[in-house]
Parts: C-alpha cells; structure tokens; sequence
C-alpha cells in the first residue's frame, strides 16, 4: 500500500475570476487535505499539470494492482515511484 494521501485528488482554482483564478489547490476529495498550492501563477503548475498530478493517486493504485498481479513493467515503475524516478 502507499504512504500518500488516497485519492481522489480534485483541482480548485483560488481566484474568483479567469484571470485571477491562482492559486492553485490540490486536495484530497475524501478529506479535504491540501496536497499542493501554487503561487499567484509565476512559478505554479499549468492546468495540464495540475490534472496530471491529480490523477497521481489512481494511477498509482493502477499501478499497484498490476504489479501485485506480477507484471513486471509495473513492479519496476513501482520500485522507480517509490525511489522518486521515472
């Protein structure tokens, strides 16, 4: 089983307007638990990346129940995630 917080992770947006809509929140859906916040848009993650990172948790649980099943790639993408690798 993983140590992060269980998804699903869910994408709120900060601002109240298109153009003001930083910052950026990632948070647990269960639980409300914040697992990222971005600044005012500078340096923070674009929307793309935002979904990615949201989609993390279901993929690894993916990941997890095909490495369990003994498939190698995903037993080796595992090992690479937990050791913080691509």
């Amino acid at each position: 089983m993983s140590n992060h917080t269980p998804g699903p992770w869910i994408i709120e947006w900060g601002g109240d307007t298109e153009e003001n809509k930083y910052p950026l929140f990632i948070k647990s859906k269960k639980d409300d638990m914040y697992i990222l916040e971005t600044d005012d848009g500078h340096f923070g993650p674009n929307k793309y990346d935002a979904l990615l990172i949201a989609a993390s948790p279901t993929m690894v649980e993916y990941i997890e129940r095909q490495a369990a099943k003994g498939d190698k790639e995903a037993i080796d993408l595992l090992n690479n995630i937990k050791m913080g690798r691509s």
